[in-house]
């Protein structure tokens, strides 16, 4: 008799927890208004949400998520989609079937790059993905990025569909702690091929720089166009190998 009671309270116990997990994950206010934010505590972030709602399917909807941190880091993200396959939850490495992202404002300080020694993996796998961004700045102790209408994509991270990635930044600009300012544009396109030896990676990549102050002697050239195109072979755990690699400078006329 006394086990019948302690499975009945086990279980009650169980269903519980499933039901408060179900409720924070699922009910809509509940997730905008509560885990959302404690999510971000436990980040280090304090965050708001206009709109949220996660499927047991595994589709997440954001709109209007603003959040900071203690370093007046900001984030403003006007919309996200993200759809991710539920059974590679419990794999270890979730699979992302597509991720839009839409930043109103991203404004990071980043603090001194840490060393690393091995190589950079992705715990996830991805198939298609999508980011914009309308206006961003990364501060660093040395001087400050400036981004603006950014666009980038990249797919093909499942192995299943060919890989590439495409960005285009309309504006990019670097602030020096003095006077020093640079801006400009940048195109990259980077697509993959099955080859011989391994993937094969073609890369074009455009820099058109039109202000150059107090970074001698390139003010005399610019303003300017430079193109860098390529080609690589990734060998898998042997490393890269550089197969063609060309550059291009060009000075605007006008």
């Amino acid at each position: 008799m006394n086990l019948i009671k302690i499975g009945k309270f086990l279980l009650s116990a169980v269903l519980g927890v499933l039901g408060i997990l179900a409720t924070l994950l699922f009910e809509k206010n509940v997730f905008q208004g509560v885990t959302i934010p404690l999510v971000a505590k436990g980040l280090g972030w304090k965050a708001r949400v206009v709109s949220a709602r996660l499927t047991p399917l595994g589709k997440l909807e954001l709109e209007g998520l603003e959040a900071v941190d203690k370093e007046k880091s900001r984030i403003e993200l006007d919309s996200a989609l993200l759809v991710v396959r539920p059974e590679s939850l419990f794999s270890g490495v979730p699979e992302i079937v597509q991720m839009d992202l839409k930043f109103g404002l991203i404004d990071l300080e980043m603090s001194e790059a840490k060393s690393s020694s091995g190589p950079i993996s992705v715990p996830l796998i991805l198939r298609e993905a999508s980011v914009m961004i309308t206006e961003g700045r990364v501060r660093l102790q040395t001087g400050a990025w400036i981004l603006g209408g950014v666009e980038a994509h990249a797919q093909g991270w499942d192995g299943r569909t060919p890989r590439e990635i495409r960005a285009k930044l309309q504006r990019l600009d670097w602030n020096g702690p003095g006077k020093e300012e640079m801006a400009g544009t940048v195109t990259l396109k980077a697509t993959k091929s099955a080859g011989m030896t391994g993937d094969q990676w073609e890369a074009n990549l455009t820099v058109d720089v039109a202000t150059v102050v107090d970074f001698s002697p390139a003010e005399l050239i610019v303003p300017c166009r430079l193109t860098l195109e390529g080609q690589a072979t990734s060998q898998g755990g042997r490393g890269w190998s550089v197969d063609r690699l060309q550059g291009l400078g060009k000075e605007w006329e006008g």
